[in-house]
């Protein structure tokens, strides 16, 4: 039983330490041309992230909008991005 508490305490650590990192690379927005013009529109919600929702383990690669390859959808919401395109980021 100690081993599987090691186990999870370790997969939460590392979620955290990825969140993170993903956050401190994301820009608190995404510059976007619309109209010629350039908006600010913010990628992660900081309110929607949650590592430890349930996600079916899919691999369906999507690129989040801080250019963070998330391994499917439910992940990338998981971490609060709020947009994404299919396929994995160049």
């Amino acid at each position: 039983m100690k081993n599987t508490s090691s186990w999870t305490s370790l997969l939460t650590m590392t979620l955290l330490l990825f969140t993170s990192f993903a956050l401190s690379v994301c820009s608190s927005s995404v510059q976007t041309k619309k109209s010629g013009t350039t908006q600010n529109s913010p990628c992660i919600d900081s309110t929607k992230i949650d590592l430890n929702g349930p996600c079916i383990m899919i691999y369906a690669p999507v690129c989040g909008c801080n250019n963070v390859t998330y391994d499917n959808e439910c992940l990338a919401t998981r971490s609060g991005v709020l947009r994404w395109k299919e396929g994995k980021c160049k």
